[in-house]
């Protein structure tokens, strides 16, 4: 299990490419790797055969644990272990030392018989059936990334205390900033989405406390702007990070959000990419969401939603028109700012956006 960043510890493995017996060429994918915070393809280091799988699809194994073993087809493959010959999945092995449970009385449903972790938590007598009257269905086990964005999503709304201010945006000026860019640079014209992320990291500028975090009693002011974005991966979602946001024009920004958009797409997105963020933008729009409520990414201070653009009757000019606007959200931590702070940061993307000229 290879380690994919300085915080990942364990990994499970979501597909293998090839099955045992087939050639494997040097750079190819081989098998795709899940963390909490991404799904990794991992490539072959050298050209042979699969010889052996040790970790099928869906186990959960520690960074540094064999998956499999590419050789010729001469080769001699190594004796296996009494744990081996047990066909035990490490997850299963580790959640049997936690429920006490002897793997040498279990019968594994797992592939060539192997021992589940499901199967160990049967024999602890965990798998309950539903309460009379509940309604019935299919059960699903959740993937890393789900559980990850469970327990992290939980621990937010239990433990920071959330408020909410929102206000509209009217978006004339930056979409005929964007006409323009699409005009003359097509596809690589900077999107609704970076020019949200320089808003707010420009505006982070002037209001610190909202880029900072909240740890044991204490807040950290973060030295750096790093502006998270959200996007939808499988049925979950990654956070990749756009760092030193403030540093960088639109078009600098485009070009980084799409380098790693490709690359979680291709999953190619290492966990490191999705680190040290220290505010977030989440924005719904492309699914004519108007608006939405996000949960804070702890440590962070603050997320901002945005909603769709569309046009509204709006006062203007001493009298009336019809306007593209946004509704932006903002969700804060009350420990770290209070609301004349949030109110004054989107008050300061708001200006950045209507007087928006694309620098």
């Amino acid at each position: 299990m290879p380690k994919l960043g300085p915080s990942m510890e364990e990994g499970t493995v979501v597909k293998w490419h090839k099955a045992e017996g087939e050639a494997v060429s040097a750079g190819e994918p081989l098998v795709d790797i899940e963390t909490e915070k991404t799904v990794f393809e991992v490539e072959a280091q050298a050209a042979g055969i699969l010889r052996r799988v040790f970790a099928r699809d869906g186990e959960k194994v520690p960074v540094g644990t064999v998956l499999g073993l590419v050789g010729n087809a001469e080769e001699p493959l190594p004796e296996e272990t009494s744990a081996s010959r047990l066909k035990a999945s490490p997850s299963a092995k580790r959640r049997a030392r936690e429920l006490s449970v002897d793997l040498k009385t279990l019968a594994g449903t797992g592939p060539d018989g192997r021992i589940t972790e499901a199967d160990v938590e049967r024999a602890a007598g965990e798998a309950r059936p539903p309460p009379p009257g509940a309604a019935r269905g299919t059960v699903i086990t959740p993937n890393t990334l789900r559980k990850a964005i469970a327990e992290r999503m939980t621990s937010s709304k239990q433990t920071i205390p959330h408020f909410y201010v929102g206000l509209d945006v009217d978006m004339s000026a930056v979409l005929a900033r964007r006409a323009a860019w699409k005009a003359g640079q097509g596809d690589a014209a900077p999107s609704i989405n970076d020019v949200l992320i320089w808003a707010c990291a420009r505006a982070l500028r002037e209001h610190r406390a909202l880029n900072s975090g909240w740890s044991g009693d204490r807040i950290t002011m973060f030295s750096s702007i790093n502006i998270g974005f959200a996007m939808a991966a499988g049925n979950g979602l990654v956070v990749p990070v756009v760092r030193g946001a403030d540093e960088l024009t639109p078009q600098e920004i485009a070009a980084r959000t799409r380098d790693l958009a490709q690359r979680a797409a291709a999953k190619k997105l290492l966990p490191a990419d999705s680190e040290e963020a220290t505010f977030t933008l989440s924005n719904l729009g492309m699914f004519e969401v108007d608006w939405f409520v996000p949960i804070i990414n702890p440590p962070q201070c603050a997320i901002l939603a945005a909603g769709r653009i569309a046009e509204r009757v709006v006062p203007h000019a001493g009298s009336v028109a019809i306007r593209a606007g946004i509704m932006l959200t903002l969700s804060a931590d009350h420990r770290i700012v209070d609301g004349v702070a949030a109110s004054r940061f989107l008050q300061t993307v708001k200006t950045l956006l209507e007087r928006f000229t694309g620098a």
